[in-house]
């Protein structure tokens, strides 16, 4: 139940995060500052076309929240904070996803990933979701833990590959993206398991603080 002050946001037109991935079954992991937001919508119109269901979808107009400069991936305000709002996104989003998919963003010639969506392929891993990137992941920024570079790097193999203008393949029928297993299994140990949800709660909490 929600305290009266969360009702009352709710009633004035602001929606809880968790709302945001109902019935989502492809999540977009990439970078959301402003001069990505093309190719975000760009690639959730290639995915929606297929029939998926995306978060972000193409259709939103991005903002960012005046109190926390946090960029809202929705039409509606959100009730919670940013770091609620992330750990919606693990765990309402990528936990329930059909895949997770990457955009890797440019920067001097070379695709790479930050911090965030770092743990976000992390998560997906502990949940062994598939997950396929638009473009091979060739580099990380500082901030990512490098203890999280060490796994994602050794497990990139297992990544596919899929162009976004190879979304489609030949016809409806024939994209790859049609053809993933249910499940990848990329066996980590209990300990990296561990590590990956220690950093997690780090990134959170850095969320919280307003350090991210």
């Amino acid at each position: 139940m929600v305290n009266n002050l969360e009702a009352k946001k709710t009633r004035s037109g602001k929606i809880r995060a968790s709302t945001l991935f109902k019935g989502v079954n492809v999540v977009i992991a990439t970078s959301y500052k402003e001069n990505n937001w093309d190719n975000l919508r760009s690639a959730a119109s290639l995915l929606e076309a297929e029939g998926f269901v995306c978060y972000p979808q193409s259709s939103v107009s991005p903002s960012i929240r005046s109190e926390d400069n946090f960029v809202i991936m929705s039409n509606k305000p959100i009730v919670d904070k940013r770091e609620n709002i992330q750990r919606a996104f693990f765990e309402k989003g990528i936990a329930n996803a059909r895949f997770l998919y990457v955009l890797p963003v440019r920067h001097d010639d070379k695709t790479y990933i930050g911090r965030t969506v770092a743990h976000e392929i992390a998560y997906a891993m502990l949940n062994n979701k598939p997950i396929i990137v638009s473009r091979p992941i060739q580099s990380f920024d500082a901030t990512v833990p490098e203890g999280l570079v060490q796994i994602i790097k050794r497990e990139m193999n297992n990544f596919l590959v899929v162009l976004p203008e190879d979304i489609k393949g030949q016809n409806r029928r024939c994209s790859p993206l049609r053809t993933l297993p249910e499940t990848v299994s990329f066996g980590l140990p209990s300990e990296e398991k561990n590590y990956i949800l220690g950093e997690i709660d780090v990134l959170l909490s850095d969320f919280a603080k307003g350090k991210h």
